[in-house]
């Protein structure tokens, strides 16, 4: 276990750490989570690692364990989103018709919608030239069709997102 803690002192740890979260920022545009029940899981498992770490070792300083907890915990959510991507066809891929609640088109072109129950903000391309050809208002005569993946505790998979005119969607 020594050889682990000392292990996040050294510079791979960093390496790690950004690769992990990179990781994890690739597959959370992937998805939409609806249900904080992931979330909560996986900072429940570093949180019971390390605090039984601390009753074996008390020497540990906070910081180290700081950073171990950091690292548990990217990784327990990273392994929970690619074994999802992994086992994607395992689920069945639905159709939801949603309506927008609005977009931006500052850095990247984005879309703001509701999600059952949960605002989402996913990128979007195309919304800059919408914009330019109907006006700022054109999300009120749009509805965003997202194809995705029931997951496992309240996760989609998103294979595909595109706007359609209201009066072509069948609700």
């Amino acid at each position: 276990m020594n050889r682990f803690l000392n292990w996040i002192d050294t510079k791979y740890y960093l390496s790690y750490i950004v690769v992990a979260s990179g990781l994890f920022y690739f597959m959370y545009l992937r998805f939409i989570v609806t249900s904080n029940t992931i979330f909560l899981i996986n900072i429940f498992i570093p949180s019971i690692f390390v605090c039984l770490l601390l009753l074996k070792n008390q020497k540990i300083k906070t910081f180290r364990l700081v950073k171990l907890w950091a690292m548990l915990f990217i990784t327990s959510i990273t392994v929970f989103f690619l074994t999802s991507y992994i086992l994607k066809d395992s689920f069945e891929m639905k159709e939801y018709n949603v309506d927008i609640s609005g977009y931006y088109t500052r850095n990247v072109d984005g879309i703001l919608f509701k999600f059952k129950e949960k605002s989402i903000d996913k990128p979007l391309n195309g919304i800059t030239e919408k914009v330019e050809q109907e006006g700022k208002e054109f999300y009120k005569n749009y509805m965003l069709v997202v194809y995705a993946r029931p997951m496992l505790l309240g996760t989609f998979l998103i294979e595909h997102m595109e706007l359609e005119k209201k009066e072509n969607c069948n609700r």
